[in-house]
């Protein structure tokens, strides 16, 4: 009975511990830096300025499911919201980092480059513009291929969109 109640202790003791030491190492807990009032915000569709289709659903689709996961955020109609994300697909390319004897690519590497804007839909002033650059690699050998280093190239950007976001937000 008293090993389990000193074991109990223990474990607390740790958590409270670890919050400390993760807090004063520069951690913050929450989101965002709160700066300003927005707590609902509208995206709209991605336009994509490349030449290679559906990048700009699959960004949107991810940028609408990671925002509230990542932000604290909550989506609004664009009627409703108090601020505007706008994101510009504005380019995308690749190229072979190894190739095998007969020319077939062993390793090759794709890329994402997006401009972004938030907007306060209250007063028109723009609070964050930024340009993002994202690459990922992939392996034929080991089954990777393009398309699934596109899906992770627009999910690591869409991290990176929202978290500068919210830096500003």
């Amino acid at each position: 009975m008293r090993t389990g109640r000193l074991a109990r202790n223990l474990r607390l003791l740790a958590a409270v511990l670890i919050t400390l030491v993760s807090s004063a190492c520069g951690y913050t807990h929450g989101y965002g830096g709160g700066n300003t009032t927005v707590r609902t915000i509208s995206i709209e569709t991605v336009d994509n300025q490349t030449f290679f289709q559906g990048l700009d659903r699959s960004l949107s689709r991810r940028l609408s499911r990671d925002l509230t996961l990542y932000t604290g955020l909550v989506p609004a109609r664009r009627s409703q919201a108090d601020a505007l994300l706008r994101v510009t697909l504005s380019a995308q390319g690749g190229r072979s980092i190894t190739d095998a004897p007969q020319g077939a690519v062993q390793e090759a590497a794709t890329f994402l480059a997006v401009e972004v804007h938030v907007t306060d839909l209250r007063t028109g002033k723009e609070l964050y513009k930024g340009k993002l650059l994202d690459w990922a690699e992939f392996r034929a050998p080991v089954g990777e291929t393009l398309e699934s280093a596109l899906r992770e190239s627009v999910g690591d950007i869409s991290r990176r969109i929202l978290n500068d976001v919210t830096q500003v937000l």
